[in-house]
């Protein structure tokens, strides 16, 4: 997502994972968690239940969702009920020249999911480019940068 995108959009995803929050955790979903600790007592230990509110925007250029928000309440053979948060931190990079922010778990350029310098060869260590570059702007020496083209 691009800068401009993330600041039109920022304020408003964060008041969507505060009303999730409230609402998971709400007396009015105590019947719910009660089902999903019964549930997690009935299958026994090998299994743990899950119920997980997912906040994702589409990209239909790309074709590709971004996961924004991931929570939910868990369970287990106890009947013990969870909270569970699976968002990761949104992370600002630098993609032919403009920047982009994406969770720290994805792509900066092609929005793929498990990032890690690794995997996606296209990203730059950003020691090396800062010691290249130090003379650069400080944006360009903390965010990350991602060689052209894309990773696809």
């Amino acid at each position: 997502m691009d800068q401009e995108t993330w600041q039109k959009s920022e304020e408003l995803i964060y008041e969507i994972e505060d009303s999730l929050d409230e609402l998971l955790d709400s007396p009015e979903l105590e019947g719910l968690r009660s089902k999903l600790s019964e549930l997690g007592r009935r299958l026994g230990e090998r299994y743990s239940v899950g119920l997980n509110c997912v906040v994702d925007i589409m990209d239909w250029e790309k074709n590709q969702s971004l996961p924004l928000l991931n929570t939910g309440i868990a369970t287990n053979d106890t009947g013990d009920t969870s909270r569970t948060w699976n968002s990761a931190s949104f992370q600002r990079y630098v993609v032919n020249g403009e920047i982009k922010v994406v969770p720290h778990d994805h792509c900066p350029s092609c929005w793929g999911i498990g990032y890690s310098r690794r995997k996606f060869r296209h990203v730059l260590n950003v020691a090396l480019n800062w010691g290249r570059n130090a003379r650069s702007c400080s944006i360009q020496m903390s965010v990350p940068t991602v060689r052209k083209g894309n990773c696809r």
